[in-house]
């Protein structure tokens, strides 16, 4: 029998144990791989680089500045008489006026080119605007820029503080005291020198700012901010020239009462009649009784009375102008001897007595300037004025005579107005012919009863300003329309209160005041010593003076 030979079970490997065996295998190999040292590299040549010439920097560039586009000039020819305002619209200042054909440069404009601004007065630095639609341009003002360009003051032009020691600097026509007054400057106002005498004595100046009126004023009273040295020399105006000379009044009539009578329309006794009164108020004489009776005047002689009445109410109320003794005897209707127009008012003597100006207003049209006689004949048209003046209620044109028999002060609506622009009447000035009418004030004021100064050289009226809700003020200019300033102010202070001019005899005026009713006052040329002569509570309204 065969044995079978014993052998040994073969004993297979689990998958654990041969992952371990490979791990162990590679783990082997990278021990004897990190003993064994690394041979030396052998280093690479670096190539020597070869140096550049040093680079010669950029200049720096200046930045340039930015470009303003290139706008050719743009002139404008003025159709009509047009006002220079300080700011693009109807309400604000007025700097003074451009009369018809003048030519202007237009500097820039408003968004809707309805406004220009212009450099006014010329060479002065000073910027005004004026409305479009009176002027005619040159070229397309679309290129012009919108809003305000200042231009350059004069060359030369050298800024000054006024040193007056508290007082103020007058600004004269031409240099040298014998000039007329156009302005008063108040002490350490800063202004603009534009030109001076080649002896540096006095200079050259505008004021206001931007008013358009230049003058001269005395080098003894500013304070330079700078160097004269390249300042423009300016030639002296001609020397000024006297006045007229005013024409002699009529020697009084012996048998009018002394101590001094005042003619107010009173409604005392209910309708309006004329008085006479005495300085102390009292009343001497009632010289009317029909009622309606205003605007009483003295001749220059005393002998007569020149005033108007209300002969119909309905359907339009209608004025004719009356003359009587200065007693109130030989009443005489001049305006039916005159023509019997529509309506007359606000007559005035003449400086000899011979003549009256009056106002005449027709049943259609604007009212105008008439004279006549002193009797009533050689009616005649003086002025036709503009057709606004009609239509503004609390005012007239109340013509007043010079004393030298050669003017016509008067009070009326300028003929050329900015479309929608507020009505505000002017005082204006006609030769006695009706020849050489000229605007005195340009405000925004309602300016109305101009009188004269006793020797012609002044004009004082009354002036109300409705946009700040002040009422009457007396004013004063020189007869020229230069120094324009307010003279009396309203009793109290108060500005609800009013005051007017009347009358001007010597130093002293005059005036109506208001404070609930009319009353008479006298008072001061110079605004002083105001002296209240009538205390009614009816209207107790003053018209002329004979001291």
């Amino acid at each position: 029998m065969t044995v079978a030979k014993k052998t040994k079970p073969v004993v297979l490997a689990s998958p654990e144990e041969k992952t371990g065996f490979i791990f162990f295998v590679l783990l082997l190999f990278a021990l004897l791989a990190a003993c064994s040292p690394s041979p030396t590299p052998t280093p690479n040549a670096t190539p020597t680089r070869t140096p550049r010439n040093t680079r010669t920097p950029f200049p720096t560039l200046t930045p340039r500045a930015s470009r303003t586009p290139s706008v050719s000039p743009v002139t404008a020819i003025v159709t009509d008489t047009l006002r220079v305002r300080e700011q693009p619209n109807t309400t604000a200042r007025i700097l003074g006026r451009l009369q018809k054909d003048n030519f202007v440069q237009l500097l820039s404009r408003t968004e809707d080119a309805q406004w220009f601004a212009i450099e006014y007065p010329q060479a002065s630095g000073q910027v005004g605007w004026i409305f479009g639609q009176v002027v005619v341009p040159s070229g397309d003002v679309t290129r012009l820029p919108v809003g305000f360009v200042a231009p350059r003051p004069p060359a030369g032009a050298v800024f000054a503080i006024v040193q007056g020691d508290g007082g103020v600097l007058r600004m004269r026509a031409g240099p040298g005291t014998n000039y007329e007054i156009l302005a008063r400057i108040p002490d350490r106002t800063r202004i603009l020198l534009s030109a001076k005498l080649a002896d540096g004595s006095w200079y050259q100046a505008m004021y206001p700012s931007g008013s358009g009126t230049i003058g001269w004023v005395s080098s003894e009273f500013v304070i330079l901010e700078g160097s004269n040295a390249q300042m423009q020399i300016a030639q002296a105006p001609p020397t000024p020239t006297r006045g007229p000379t005013p024409v002699p009044r009529p020697t009084r009539a012996p048998n009018l009462p002394t101590g001094g009578s005042i003619l107010v329309s009173s409604n005392r006794d209910g309708a309006y009649n004329i008085y006479a009164l005495g300085e102390n108020g009292v009343v001497r004489r009632t010289l009317t009784q029909s009622g309606s009776n205003f605007g009483a005047r003295y001749s220059p002689d005393g002998e007569r009375v020149v005033f108007e009445r209300a002969v119909t109410s309905s359907p339009n109320v209608v004025h004719h102008i009356f003359v009587m003794d200065f007693d109130g005897g030989n009443v005489l209707d001049l305006s039916a001897r005159a023509g019997g127009a529509f309506s007359d008012s606000h007559p005035d003597w003449s400086p000899d007595g011979r003549r009256i100006v009056f106002v005449r207003t027709p049943r259609a049209g604007a009212p105008e300037l008439w004279t006549m006689n002193a009797n009533g004949g050689n009616a005649k048209v003086l002025l036709k004025l503009s057709a606004a003046t009609g239509v503004v209620a609390d005012y007239s044109p109340s013509p007043s005579w010079s004393p030298d028999g050669g003017r016509i002060a008067f009070a009326a609506v300028p003929r050329v107005r900015v479309p929608g622009a507020v009505l505000y009447p002017s005082i204006f000035v006609v030769s006695s012919s009706g020849a050489d009418e000229r605007q005195l004030t340009d405000n925004d004021l309602i300016n109305t009863n101009p009188l004269w100064s006793p020797d012609g050289a002044q004009i004082a009226w009354s002036a109300k300003d409705i946009g700040s809700q002040q009422n009457w003020r007396g004013w004063i200019m020189n007869a020229s329309g230069a120094d324009q300033r307010i003279l009396l102010e309203p009793p109290d202070g108060d500005s609800q209160n009013g005051i007017q001019p009347v009358a001007w005899r010597g130093n002293r005026l005059l005036a109506a005041g208001w404070t609930g009713n009319w009353n008479v006052f006298l008072v001061d040329v110079g605004g002083s010593n105001l002296r209240q002569v009538t205390s009614e509570f009816s209207d107790e309204i003053p018209t002329d003076w004979l001291p």
